[in-house]
């Protein structure tokens, strides 16, 4: 089972444009949820219950955010490659940001049902499936207290 892009590759110049606008906007995510880890205006809204974690994933996201976005413009980077680890990015960071801040699990939620949403356009059937199914559980175990 391999990961397969949708479109063939004479079409990747339309895939790579999408690509960078979904980077760009997991930079403007990443500076959000930084002033939410960071900010003392926010700390009336979001408890949170780790701040090591918090901290740590706030910063590798916008760093690692920031690298995909200019990787993103970059013909020599598979966009397979890049495609599969930034949404293992997302999940990975908002699995951490969903159980470590209380009363924010609901924005974060839309943040990652947004990335899943834009990068299965990107991605097969199947494929886009799975990664609907992974963000679907991260959000039910947060629900259901498994986190």
């Amino acid at each position: 089972m391999s990961f397969e892009l949708r479109a063939p590759a004479a079409g990747e110049a339309g895939l790579r444009r999408e690509w960078y606008f979904l980077s760009l906007f997991r930079v403007l995510e990443g500076g959000l949820l930084a002033f939410v880890v960071f900010s003392p205006l926010a700390t009336s809204l979001v408890t949170v219950h780790n701040t090591g974690w918090a901290d740590s994933a706030s910063i590798a996201y916008i760093v690692l955010g920031s690298a995909l976005f200019l990787l993103a413009r970059n013909r020599r980077w598979p966009l397979r490659q890049l495609i599969a680890f930034g949404i293992a990015l997302d999940l990975s960071t908002f699995a951490v940001l969903l159980h470590n801040l209380i009363g924010f699990s609901n924005g974060v939620g839309l943040l990652l049902l947004f990335n899943v949403g834009a990068t299965a356009l990107l991605l097969s059937l199947r494929w886009s499936l799975i990664l609907a199914s992974l963000a679907a559980l991260l959000q039910f175990g947060d629900w259901y207290g498994f986190g």
